[in-house]
């Protein structure tokens, strides 16, 4: 069933299906679910269901796509970091609950995302109140919303390195989908800490911060802590080709990363003759 509702995702992000008529009221479609990921106000906490969205009709969480999306959150990230884009929130979170005191705390957990304490300035997009409330932005008004645009400074070398290291993120990923089961507590948090190792190494490159020493420890760690996975904790040999392509995987992505590096600086330096 999870792997079901996974599939189902693919079809419903998507701008090309309009509606779908009586199915809109029965299933997750295109067109609800886009108003599901919009910053509209009207669209604010609306439209949670993953398969089927009856759930929301009964539960009051249902709003139709009836204005144009605007899509995003309702506070910008203002980080190209993978990591703070899915952990920010709970910094929110914990900044809103120091405005309250005893057990009123946990409203901070229990309400909907678009609550804040009632000493809390207003967001961009009305996050501090329900989609409902006479102090929200009308729908027809101009978002007031800044995109986060800095520039990553980047070239193409770093741009590469960046690829091949997420597409490593994802097979880990998979890796511990699959095998999580037989796998034990070190492994798993073995594989899990290299996974957010690397996206944190994206974070620090997007925003020019990744020193090569940072990285060389990282690849040299995670290496290490994966080849400890494949030899001792799964039983495969030392030269089998899981292990062969840890450690190759590894040498491929020091060596890359000091050739992307030293890419960049070229590249760098080639721009500011020019300029």
């Amino acid at each position: 069933m999870a792997y079901f509702n996974r599939i189902y995702q693919f079809w419903v992000h998507t701008q090309l299906v309009g509606k779908l008529g009586f199915l809109e009221y029965i299933l997750v479609t295109p067109s609800n679910h886009r108003a599901h990921h919009g910053q509209n106000t009207k669209y604010i906490d609306i439209n949670y269901g993953g398969t089927l969205i009856i759930w929301d009709i009964l539960f009051g969480t249902f709003a139709a796509e009836d204005e144009e999306v605007r899509y995003g959150i309702t506070e910008g990230v203002h980080s190209w970091s993978p990591i703070w884009a899915n952990t920010h929130y709970f910094a929110k979170m914990y900044e809103m609950s120091k405005q309250l005191r005893g057990l009123s705390k946990l409203q901070v957990i229990f309400r909907s995302p678009s609550w804040q304490p009632p000493s809390s300035s207003p967001s961009t997009i009305s996050s501090s109140s329900s989609p409902s409330s006479s102090s929200t932005t009308s729908p027809s008004e101009p978002t007031t919303f800044v995109k986060f645009d800095k520039g990553t400074g980047m070239y193409i070398g770093k741009a590469v390195y960046l690829v091949v290291q997420f597409a490593m993120a994802v097979v880990l990923r998979k890796v511990l989908e699959v095998y999580y089961v037989s796998f034990s507590l070190v492994s798993l948090l073995i594989v899990a800490s290299s996974i957010i190792a690397i996206l944190f190494t994206m974070g620090l490159i997007f925003h020019s911060e990744l020193t090569t020493t940072f990285e060389m420890m990282r690849i040299i760690a995670t290496t290490v802590g994966l080849s400890w996975t494949v030899v001792v904790d799964a039983g495969l040999p030392v030269d089998s080709a899981v292990n062969l392509f840890v450690w190759l995987f590894g040498a491929m992505s020091a060596l890359s990363y000091f050739v992307a590096t030293s890419w960049d600086v070229v590249r760098s330096s080639d721009d500011k003759k020019i300029k």
